[in-house]
């Protein structure tokens, strides 16, 4: 089983619970790079929460350049 690279087919259907942000200004908070992911780290961005699971927004990972595609096309290339 692979998990990357994956594609998104149109139209995604994703489950009927809901995904809720509740996010919050961040003042202070570091970032790198790695060459492969730009890593934004904070005491909290926020939460985040699908059904009865809630979850605190501490790192945020910006994959690139990314190897996913959407309907087949690589919005990067």
């Amino acid at each position: 089983m692979n998990q990357s690279p994956i594609n998104i087919n149109l139209p995604y259907q994703a489950e009927n619970t809901a995904l809720k942000l509740n996010l919050q200004p961040v003042n202070k908070f570091q970032i790198k790079n790695d060459g492969y992911k730009i890593f934004l780290t904070a005491e909290t961005f926020g939460t985040i929460s699908h059904g009865d699971h809630l979850y605190v927004a501490k790192e945020i990972h910006i994959h690139h350049p990314s190897e996913h595609t959407v309907i087949n096309i690589n919005p990067v290339r």
